[in-house]
């Protein structure tokens, strides 16, 4: 008898932990972190595999220090000849509302509306802070926005906004040579060098 209880016992517990990892897991996977995060390495594989290496370097979640002390996360950035490509991810879902010079947009999913500081503003301070720290010539500095997952632009797109890949078509698209291959290297060196390292305390 009792080793029938400790067998009952033992599924029940087994079902318990199966039940508390999912419970953990869809916290996870719901997590403005872990959707951050899915967003940036869908991009970055979408560069990795869309652009050719030899013309466009790609660096990815760089932290720059500011003159002011404060920092600045950028997702990712792209160098090449034809300028230097700035990109903001957003992995959102849902329908998509604003413009290029509201404050706040707004994601609605059903009845339940949220809202986010606009993407556009958000990646021009990445853009001014490239232009100083690094002294990149802001004609030279392009804003890229590139929202991932299942949204729906519900109002006219923004110019410099992207869906999908479709940002490897917008940084295409930019064809007149502006740097040398030389002038390119020494642009992808000065961000290595100016770059925070990507530690635990750099990312808090």
């Amino acid at each position: 008898m009792a080793t029938v209880l400790q067998q009952v016992q033992g599924v029940l517990w087994m079902w318990v932990a199966l039940a508390v990892g999912v419970t953990l897991l869809t916290g996870v996977l719901r997590s403005p972190r872990f959707k951050g995060w899915w967003g940036e390495r869908k991009v970055q594989q979408w560069l990795a595999r869309d652009l050719n290496p030899q013309h466009y370097h790609c660096v990815h979640n760089i932290t720059l220090r500011l003159a002011d002390g404060n920092t600045t996360q950028i997702d990712h950035v792209v160098v090449s000849p034809y300028g230097l490509f700035v990109l903001e991810t957003k992995h959102m879902r849902g329908w998509i509302f604003g413009s290029e010079k509201q404050k706040e947009w707004t994601q609605t999913i059903y009845r339940h509306r949220v809202r986010f500081p606009n993407p556009l503003h958000q990646n021009w301070g990445h853009i001014k802070a490239l232009e100083h720290v690094l002294q990149v010539p802001l004609q030279h500095l392009h804003s890229v926005v590139v929202f991932t997952g299942h949204s729906h632009f519900k109002t006219e797109m923004p110019a410099r906004v992207t869906q999908g890949r479709n940002c490897v078509a917008f940084i295409q698209s930019h064809t007149e040579v502006v740097w040398t291959a030389q002038e390119v290297a020494q642009w992808v060196q000065a961000l290595s060098q100016k770059r925070l390292q990507a530690t635990r305390a750099t990312h808090r």
